[in-house]
């Protein structure tokens, strides 16, 4: 007998509201992420080689180099206020296998709130869009949040780079993750190449 009441799958499913999103990162957003950076030991963000800015460094550095295919990045802002809480970058696109590497940061204040994942979501969704295949991710074996993140994320472990992070003077692993475009909810599978 029906109850009247639509069965689950005849429900309309929504998705959640959007809590944040990706904004150009403008000159005001420039001094407040340096100081993000530099407040979150740099050394542990990435294994590159590091490059410590003065602010006046960090904001010549932001008018000389805007947005390319292969590199760039978003601001991302809290949809009730506007508020920054972080920011979302790609870098390293090789247009040859449509790999794309890329980072977050998120303020110290703003993490643990959900805001990461939604921006993560967000940046997949328009790198997919702009016709990139496959979302690389690399962190440090120490960086326990950033893995729980990417694995929630839907990112497989690609690999294990032994030894590649330093840390203090400390070598650490580096573990390396990817999303597939047709492994993102948010990605097309349309096949494209």
């Amino acid at each position: 007998m029906a109850s009247g009441r639509p069965r689950e799958s005849e429900q309309t499913r929504q998705a959640p509201e959007p809590v944040v999103e990706l904004a150009p990162i403008t000159k005001a957003d420039v001094i407040p992420l340096h100081h993000w950076f530099l407040a979150g030991e740099p050394e542990t963000v990435t294994c590159r080689p590091l490059i410590l800015r003065s602010d006046f460094e960090e904001m010549a550095y932001f008018r000389a180099h805007p947005p390319t295919p292969d590199q760039g990045g978003f601001a991302l802002r809290r949809c009730a206020d506007n508020a920054l809480v972080g920011r979302l970058r790609w870098f390293d696109f090789n247009p040859r296998n449509g790999a794309v590497e890329i980072g977050y940061l998120i303020g110290p204040q703003y993490r643990n709130q959900g805001y990461a994942a939604q921006g993560l979501s967000l940046l997949a969704d328009w790198l997919f869009a702009q016709g990139a295949r496959k979302l690389v991710a690399q962190t440090g074996s120490f960086n326990t949040a950033s893995i729980a993140l990417l694995r929630r994320a839907g990112f497989q472990l690609d690999g294990i780079l032994r030894n590649h992070h330093i840390v203090a003077g400390q070598a650490f692993d580096d573990h390396v993750y990817s999303l597939l475009r047709e492994e993102s909810l948010g990605g097309s599978n349309d096949g494209a190449r």
